[in-house]
């Protein structure tokens, strides 16, 4: 039987497994978060896929352009 420590890891691992298993949906995110996510100082919370599809929904939203035009985040972007 395991104990402490032990006992704990394959509950953690099964619930990593799960967290990874959950498909990154951006538009189930507020823009806060979504702006939170991009801005990290790492971004080792997202894959590059992911960092990708919240950066195009927070423009897609119109939200936060001037502050991802000037990371650089955002693409070409055209005038109306």
């Amino acid at each position: 039987m395991l104990t402490g420590d032990a006992a704990e890891r394959p509950a953690e691992e099964q619930a990593n497994r799960i967290m990874e298993s959950v498909d990154f949906n951006p538009e189930e995110l507020c823009s806060r978060k979504l702006w939170q996510l991009i801005s990290a100082p790492t971004t080792n919370e997202i894959s590059d896929l992911e960092l990708s599809q919240a950066i195009a929904e927070l423009a897609r939203r119109r939200h936060y352009l001037e502050e991802l035009e000037e990371m650089g985040k955002l693409g070409a972007t055209t005038s109306h």
